[in-house]
């Protein structure tokens, strides 16, 4: 609400994923067979695509810049691509992360 623009990573895609909801999944796990799984928020977003929906919900007025990786540089490497799925049988699958992500903006103070 500060900002006119804010320019924001568009070249990195992931699922962002909600704790509130990421927790009961990884108990749930505990009850699966041994193995490996993913626990994460269905869909996939950028980072730039995450910033244009806050700002949505929140209707603020605040453009996104969509910028490469390579324009905001960072200490650690972090991969294009970190989308989690699990197509294991019986794993908790969480909702798609714009749909929990309305409910952490009306659930946050």
């Amino acid at each position: 609400s500060e900002q006119d623009a804010v320019r924001v990573v568009d070249d990195q895609i992931g699922c962002p994923t909600w704790t509130r909801e990421l927790a009961p999944a990884l108990e749930a796990l505990v009850e699966c067979p041994p193995g490996v799984y993913h626990a994460a928020a269905g869909g996939s977003t950028s980072w730039a695509g995450l910033a244009s929906r806050v700002f949505e919900r929140l209707r603020l007025s605040c453009e996104v810049v969509p910028i490469r990786s390579d324009e905001y540089p960072r200490p650690a490497h972090r991969p294009a691509y970190s989308v989690l799925q699990s197509g294991v049988a019986g794993a908790p699958r969480l909702r798609q992360w714009d749909d929990a992500l309305d409910d952490y903006l009306e659930w946050a103070p």
